[in-house]
């Protein structure tokens, strides 16, 4: 168990090395996810605690972060949450995945915004990950920048 434990953190890190291209935005939706494994070499497997959060900073990501109005469970790895405010031109539904579906990987933000669908998933120039990573834990953070007054339709 503890070979699959650390072989799922390492997948994590190895994915999450694409920070995004385009950092031009003053904005980000930003999802912290962190994990730690704590091995028990007896049992010859481990204890896994895993926590999340997802932010809004309409000034960046030293700014200070605008809270979700609502979150709701899509299932058990992922919430849906509505932000208002902090300049949105509307209120955005972000999608917040800390193990995504099959065939994706690592830490996931999704949204809609002034037409254009930005997802950490899709290797868009606005969007992917940080990280930092140790044996037995990760630290992973996927985020998408933008401009809130910015129409990407064309985009």
């Amino acid at each position: 168990m503890l070979s699959f434990s650390l072989l799922a953190l390492a997948s994590v890190a190895s994915f999450a090395t694409a920070v995004p291209s385009d950092q031009s935005g003053t904005a980000q939706f930003a999802l912290s996810c962190s994990g730690i494994t704590v091995p028990d070499v007896v049992a010859q497997s481990g204890t896994s605690y895993f926590t999340s959060s997802l932010k809004f900073f309409p000034d960046g990501g030293d700014g200070d972060a605008i809270p979700a109005t609502a979150c709701t469970d899509e299932s058990s790895t992922c919430s849906n949450c509505l932000f208002e405010g902090g300049g949105l031109s509307s209120p955005t539904n972000v999608t917040g995945c800390w193990n995504p579906p099959a065939g994706q990987a690592g830490c996931s933000v999704s949204f809609q915004y002034n037409g254009y669908d930005f997802d950490t998933q899709n290797k868009q120039p606005y969007c992917g990950h940080k990280n930092g990573f140790q044996p037995f834990a990760s630290d992973l953070t996927a985020l998408c920048y933008f401009n809130v007054d910015q129409n990407y339709s064309g985009a």
